[in-house]
């Protein structure tokens, strides 16, 4: 994909946000405590012109399906990383074989293997490219890991995959001992920046393999809020109910204002204008289910391509979210099947179990959180899979009011590619 050419360099996301853990779980044992397995692998680099907006838009388009299983599923605060998500499972679909193989290219719109592993590589390339907050604004680091139980017989086709092209460390490790769970958990609050901790409180007694992917965001607004403007004020609930919220405050002159039949928006850029926020307000006619069922790559393109630059006068809630989802119920939902069949699913590729017995998804953890203040925003997620065997546009000198006062869908993108690193809705807390 061509690069931007207003970047001096590709920039580091601050975002550590692919965090996912992917289970695999079997009746196991193993050696007492973690070492790295080691080998020569080099990390595979893709060319920009291997991937193309097609790609993109694949992505995309699948997190906004997966924002909508979720909120239908759940329907109050949501946050999610579709991201983190998706290169767990795609890690762990490298292992399938046959009609499960077939279920992991529909899952990623009806690419296979290969572009899904070429389309990692590039992405963790890509966003790691974003440096460090103090030079760019704006860093994401991304961590994957494999942890492998004795009770697995691993294919070394899997583990070079892993490593080639998802960066994944390879670590030995006994998921069974007392202290497998916190070994784990430490694993992930580090790689998380200690923002997701304790994810695990327990490993499947099944369990021979977790897969992990790791994500941390930090990104400074381009233009902060002050804080010596933040004040309470009123933030209306689903239900029409009040509730005391603290406001950021302020006048955003040339800013990119959304509009559109059902509701506004507007589109909140970080430093070096590599990353956005876009928030999405629905009018009172309409509510943030209307908004996530209409929500496509293509319609946003179109919302923010017709963008108005306007002076905005600003009111938006300081607010920190958690989540903590089992997405088992959306992934087979979005076609991953056979994957979570106890008899039917086929992982072949990854390996064998000793006790001979099926391999197969057990569950599908994600753990997020968010925080968004007058500087910035911070953000971090984890996926577990654990596998087992047995519009209209307003005049541009108007000034525009908008208040974040009611529940909003909001997202954060990546300005090129438009790929939402977090999505979500926020109501309220």
């Amino acid at each position: 994909m061509k690069k931007n050419k207003n970047r001096n360099k590709p920039n580091k996301f601050v975002a550590m946000l692919l965090c996912g853990a992917m289970a695999c779980t079997m009746l196991s044992g193993c050696s007492a405590q973690a070492q790295a397995l080691t080998s020569d692998v080099e990390p595979v680099v893709i060319e920009d012109s291997v991937i193309t907006q097609e790609h993109t838009d694949m992505l995309a388009d699948l997190s906004y399906t997966m924002l909508r299983h979720f909120a239908a599923e759940q329907g109050e605060n949501i946050l999610i990383s579709p991201l983190s998500a998706w290169l767990v499972l795609t890690m762990t679909g490298q292992g399938a074989n046959g009609d499960t193989a077939d279920e992991f290219a529909w899952f990623s719109r009806q690419l296979d293997a290969a572009g899904q592993r070429e389309l990692a590589a590039w992405l963790i390339e890509y966003l790691t490219q974003y440096d460090t907050v103090e030079k760019t604004g704006a860093e994401i680091d991304i961590a994957n890991s494999v942890w492998c139980d004795d009770a697995l017989t691993v294919n070394d086709s899997f583990v070079d995959i892993a490593k080639a092209y998802y960066r994944a460390e390879i670590i030995q490790q006994d998921l069974q001992a007392p202290g497998a769970v916190k070994t784990v958990n430490d694993w992930i609050s580090t790689a998380t920046k200690e923002r997701i901790q304790n994810m695990l409180d327990q490993i499947d007694k099944n369990a021979v393999m977790l897969l992990i992917n790791a994500l941390t965001l930090d990104a400074k607004w381009q233009d902060a809020f002050d804080i010596a403007n933040t004040a309470e004020d009123v933030f209306y609930l689903p239900d029409g109910a009040e509730l005391k919220k603290e406001f950021m405050h302020k006048r955003l002159t040339n800013a990119s204002y959304l509009h559109w039949d059902g509701g506004e928006g507007i589109v909140l850029p970080y430093q070096e204008n590599s990353l956005s926020m876009i928030a999405l307000m629905p009018d009172e006619a309409h509510s943030c289910d209307d908004i996530i069922k209409q929500l496509h790559s293509v319609w946003l393109r179109e919302l923010q391509d017709n963008r108005t630059l306007a002076t905005v006068n600003l009111s938006m809630p300081k607010f920190k979210m958690e989540s903590s989802i089992t997405l088992n119920n959306i992934c087979q939902a979005m076609g991953l099947e056979t994957a979570f069949d106890q008899h039917n699913a086929d992982f072949t590729g990854i390996g064998t179990a000793d006790n001979g017995t099926n391999i197969f998804i057990g569950r599908v953890l994600q753990n997020c959180m968010l925080e968004v203040g007058e500087e910035g925003t911070k953000a971090a997620a984890a996926t577990v899979v654990e596998m087992r065997c047995g519009s209209a546009r307003p005049d541009p000198s108007m000034l525009v009011e908008l208040q974040l006062n009611r529940p909003f869908v909001y997202l954060i993108i990546d300005n090129q590619t438009q790929i939402p690193l977090f999505t979500g809705i926020y109501q309220g807390e």
